[in-house]
């Protein structure tokens, strides 16, 4: 498969269907700062972005606040 040089022409602008909403005093969308603490004890701190789906409702990735780890053999077995 060969790569696109340029996914889009240059200098177009893509914007999704409708109008720009400059009355809601709210960003639509935030960032996402956390502090996990693993286990063992050891913190990492993340930084990403979230949506805002309800006033007291932020969507984000899993990624952005679940701590890593490495599957298991159960994780293949259908439940």
């Amino acid at each position: 498969m060969q790569a696109l040089e340029e996914p889009f022409p240059p200098g177009e602008l893509l914007v999704a269907p409708g109008t720009a909403d400059i009355e809601d005093f709210h960003l639509p969308s935030v960032m996402v700062n956390t502090s996990v603490i693993s286990p063992s004890g050891s913190m990492t701190r993340k930084s990403c972005s979230g949506v805002i789906v309800h006033p007291k409702l932020v969507v984000s990735a899993a990624h952005c606040v679940c701590i890593a780890r490495l599957p298991r053999d159960e994780d293949s077995t259908p439940r």
